[in-house]
This record gives structure tokens, C-alpha cells and sequence, in this order.
């Protein structure tokens, strides 16, 4: 164990230290607390398809058309860690391949009709039994960008919906403000309207007058 002094120059030298200077050593310690690539900054590994990569990451651009740098991010962050997991599933794979491979003679001499799924569990428990901290590792990576994919994908559709409700809408008018539209019916024809008959009954006016020319007439008329 270290001493109190030892542990004071320690302290002291790594506080003069401003870490590497040339672009190598930069890159070098940016890949340090890398394991299997799961946590790097690239996205894409030397071994991998960056054609592949984009076409996932289009797809999820033209899924969901990211309206904004925040937007864009987000769906970016969808991509990479949708990416990341297909690696884990691939590195899973790989690993009990490789074991039924390097296994395959033990397990034939042991179990020489043993079935397909036989021979899958004798290499998962002999990585589980050998390996047993790389198989946990590769499952916190795996639990790691299941989350960071479901809380971007979740932020992405709530921001979706938050933006399309504060989108205006057009106003519906109250039915006291609104202007009736003009007239546009034709104008019904007026019907014309018949000469009076000449043998209808009399009005009162003309009654009255004529009694009082009766009336007003002279003896002899």
C-alpha cells in the first residue's frame, strides 16, 4: 500500500499533468475506457460498414422527420444506440459460435447424438463458467442503450405531439360575429296583378257617394 508521501507526490504530479499533446495520444486515450468499442465516441467500428450505419440512420430520419438540431439529435441518438445493440447481439453470437467451435470435439465424444440445442447450452455454460464477467459486461452494455434508445425515442415522440399541438389552428368564428354570406338567389318575377273587374261589388266609398247624391238630388230628377 501506499504511503501518505507517496500518495501527496502523486497527487501532486497528476495535477502538473495536462494529459497527451500530439493528435496519437489524444486518440489513444479517448479509446482507454473503451471496451469492445460498445462506449466509443465512433459510432462505427474499423471492422464495420459505414454504409450500413447511414442507411440505419436514414431510416430513421425519414421515419421520423426531425424538425429542428434537437430533433435531429435525437433521432441520431436513436441510430447509434439501435446501432450499438445490433453489435452486442452480434459479439453474443459470435462468442457461443466460437465456443461450439473450439468445444466441438469434446461435445461429440461426450454426447455424439446430442441435438443442436444441446450443443448451444454446453457453450453457454461453458463461457457462463469460464467467462462469466464478459457475459455481464455485455449485458450492462445491452441494458445501458436499451434505455438510452426507449428515453430518445420517448423525448422524440413527446416533442412530435408537443409541437403539432402548439401548431395554430384557424379560429371558428361565434354565430353572432358571423356575416351572412349576400343574396345570390335569383329575384323571383313579380306577379302581375289583374286589372280590376269592373262587376265586383262596389267599395264603401262608392256606396256613400251615391247615397248622398240620392239623397241630395232635386224633386223631378
Amino acid at each position: 500500500m501506499a504511503t501518505e508521501k507517496q500518495q501527496h507526490a502523486s497527487r501532486t504530479n497528476g495535477a502538473k499533468s495536462n494529459g497527451p499533446v500530439t493528435a496519437e495520444g489524444k486518440a489513444r486515450v479517448a479509446q482507454n475506457p473503451i471496451r469492445h468499442g460498445l462506449a466509443s465516441r465512433a459510432v462505427v467500428l474499423a471492422n464495420e460498414s459505414v454504409d450500413e450505419y447511414n442507411a440505419l440512420l436514414q431510416a430513421y430520419r425519414r421515419e421520423w422527420e426531425p424538425e429542428g438540431q434537437t430533433q435531429d439529435d435525437l433521432v441520431t441518438e436513436l441510430a447509434n444506440a439501435q446501432w450499438r445493440l445490433r453489435r452486442i447481439a452480434a459479439i453474443e453470437t459470435a462468442t457461443l459460435d466460437t465456443e461450439i467451435l473450439l468445444r466441438g470435439e469434446e461435445f461429440d465424444e461426450a454426447l455424439p447424438e446430442g441435438s443442436t440445442e444441446m450443443r448451444q447450452a454446453d457453450a453457454f455454460l461453458s463461457v457462463a463458467l469460464h467467462n462469466v464477467a464478459s457475459l455481464d459486461q455485455l449485458h450492462r452494455y445491452e441494458s445501458r442503450y436499451t434505455n438510452i434508445y426507449h428515453r430518445a425515442l420517448k423525448t422524440l415522440a413527446w416533442l412530435k405531439r408537443h409541437l403539432v399541438s402548439q401548431r395554430p389552428t384557424p379560429e371558428t368564428p361565434c354565430d353572432s360575429c358571423v356575416v351572412p354570406p349576400p343574396d345570390t338567389a335569383p329575384a323571383q318575377p313579380l306577379t302581375p296583378v289583374e286589372p280590376a273587374n269592373c262587376t265586383s261589388k262596389p267599395g264603401a266609398a262608392t256606396l256613400v257617394h251615391k247615397l248622398t247624391r240620392f239623397l241630395t238630388r232635386k224633386p223631378g230628377n
